[in-house]
Formats: C-alpha cells, sequence, structure tokens
C-alpha cells in the first residue's frame, strides 16, 4: 500500500488531524473524500467538504517524492474539479500540499506569477515541522509520528507512549483504535522498509490482541490481509460509502444534479462489484433518467 493511500485511510477515519496539523478551527464538521478528476483520471489524495455552505473546500496533496510540477499539478486538479462544478463558482476554496520531506519542495515560485507571498489559498509545509508547532497535539496525531522520525531507535524510543496515548482517547471505540493502530504500524513499515512485522510489533510493545490484528494486517510483504470480523465490516461499508459517492459526484458533474431515487437504490446496494460496474455506467448514459433505469436491470460485473 503507497502512503498516499494510507493518508486517504487516515483522514477518512480523523478529519480532524489536518486542521489541527493546520491550527486551524474550521467553523463546521468537514467530510472527506478521495473525487476523481474525470478529465485526468486523477484521484486526488483528498478533499474536505464543509457540512454547511460559506466555508471553504481544502483540497489536500502529500508529496512524498520529488515533482517539480507538484504545485501546478496541484491548481490542475483544483481547477478540473471546479470546471466540472459551475455551482460552485465563487465559493472558496484553500490548496494544502503536505511535504513528508523539505526536499521534495520545489517552492511555491515555480507558479511564475500566479504565486504571490500573500496570497491565502496555498498553504504548505513540512509534515515534521507542523507537528512540531502544534502547542498541545491531540494523540490522534501520533500515527503520522513514523514518518518524521529521524531514525528507527527514534520509533523504538517513543512507539509504545504513542500507543499508550491513544488508547486512553476516551471517546475512540475498540474497531477506530485497531484502524488506527493498523495505520501506525503501517507507517512505521512505511518509513523503515528493511524491518520485519515482527521487530515492528517488538518496537511498539503491543498487546497480544494487537499483535494478533497486526500479524493480519500487510506488512513487509507488500499486500494487506484481513483484520477481525468487526474490522473488515467497518472498512467494507467505508469503501462502499466511497463507491456510492463516486457515482453520485460522477453524475452531478455531468448532469449538474443529483436524484433522490439514484441515492435511495444507491444505499441499498451492498456489493462493491456491482457499484464499480455502475460508476462505469454512470460515466456513458446520457441521462439521470437512463442511470435510474439501469439500477433496475440487472448488473454486469466481471469475473
Amino acid at each position: 500500500m503507497k502512503t498516499d493511500e494510507l493518508f486517504h485511510e487516515y483522514f477518512q477515519i480523523a478529519p480532524q488531524a489536518l486542521f489541527e496539523l493546520l491550527q486551524f478551527t474550521p467553523g463546521c464538521a468537514y467530510r472527506f473524500s478521495s473525487p476523481v478528476v474525470k478529465a485526468s483520471e486523477k484521484r486526488m489524495d483528498g478533499l474536505f467538504e464543509p457540512s454547511e455552505a460559506g466555508y471553504p473546500r481544502f483540497f489536500v496533496e502529500v508529496q512524498g517524492y520529488s515533482d517539480p510540477s507538484i504545485y501546478w499539478r496541484m491548481v490542475g486538479q483544483v481547477a478540473l474539479y471546479h470546471e466540472q462544478r459551475p455551482h460552485l463558482n465563487g465559493n472558496d476554496w484553500k490548496a494544502v500540499i503536505i511535504f513528508l520531506d523539505t526536499a521534495f519542495d520545489p517552492g511555491p515560485d515555480t507558479l511564475g506569477t500566479l504565486y504571490d507571498a500573500n496570497v491565502d489559498w496555498l498553504i504548505r509545509g513540512e509534515l515534521s515541522n507542523w507537528l512540531a508547532r502544534v502547542p498541545t497535539p491531540s494523540p490522534i496525531l501520533n500515527v503520522l509520528r513514523p514518518l518524521t522520525a529521524r531514525n528507527e531507535e527514534e520509533v523504538r524510543k517513543e512507539g509504545s507512549n504513542w500507543l499508550k496515548a491513544m488508547r486512553q482517547l476516551p471517546d475512540l471505540d475498540e474497531a477506530t483504535l485497531v484502524r488506527l493502530l493498523t495505520l501506525l504500524i503501517q507507517f512505521v513499515s512505511e518509513k523503515f522498509t528493511y524491518l520485519t512485522r515482527k521487530e515492528i510489533e517488538a518496537m511498539l510493545k503491543l498487546t497480544p490482541f494487537e499483535e494478533t490484528v497486526a500479524g493480519k494486517e500487510w506488512m513487509a510483504e507488500g499486500r494487506q490481509q484481513g483484520l477481525q470480523q468487526g474490522l473488515q465490516q467497518g472498512l467494507q461499508q467505508g469503501h462502499l460509502k466511497s463507491k456510492r459517492e463516486s457515482i453520485l459526484e460522477v453524475l452531478e458533474a455531468r448532469f449538474g444534479k443529483r436524484s433522490k431515487t439514484v441515492v435511495n437504490r444507491l444505499k441499498k446496494i451492498e456489493e462493491l462489484d456491482t457499484l464499480s460496474a455502475l460508476l462505469k455506467q454512470a460515466s456513458i448514459v446520457n441521462s439521470i433518467i437512463e442511470f435510474e433505469q439501469t439500477l433496475m436491470k440487472p448488473i454486469k460485473t466481471q469475473g
């Protein structure tokens, strides 16, 4: 699993983490998604959408490698997103680029005359600096600390404390804690690729239950495996919700509105393969009515 996919999972679980990093107090709740920009078929790292009108959207890019065009790529994605949604014209938005290392930042001056030091639409910085400047960081941010560790000894020394603080969060249910724990382990694996799963478990001083869960997760072998049944169900529901939302976003981008009939029928579909096939249909139908008719027919999926 790549780092950007891990961040996608992390922000789905804890969207408040972004605003804590930015030391920004949002005026309303935000929903995280990772929409596909239709023209490029490029999926954004993240989009934070406000639950109420009048608040900015936050477009987020996590940059873990050198790309001299990262700023232009971000601007291009934001532009395409708005081009496909003219009803958002005039709405406020922010672009956030999180660099995992300052060496990956080519500088905003690559935007030429588009960039001005006083612009407020661009927020950029290195993850380690943002973590360091948060006055009283929430333990939720501990999930990201392996990515800023100077060496494995730092993880060995502090890792168990990171987990201890997370376990003591009063409003964190067990399933969510397990998902965050798994992400923490995977971030350690991403940072120190030469460590085995057992070595990482020992570094973090996991409980027997946590070792069992972690043992089922993708680690050095590079593939993700199953979690305990309750966690699998939670992840499955998250994937289903994301797929349904993608279908609605495509229809809205093409036809300028959402259909209540489509929304209600999609909620009843519990198979990812079926939703994936419907997502393809959403991009080729000629109207929302035609898509509604498609929902009434058996959907062919790839075997």
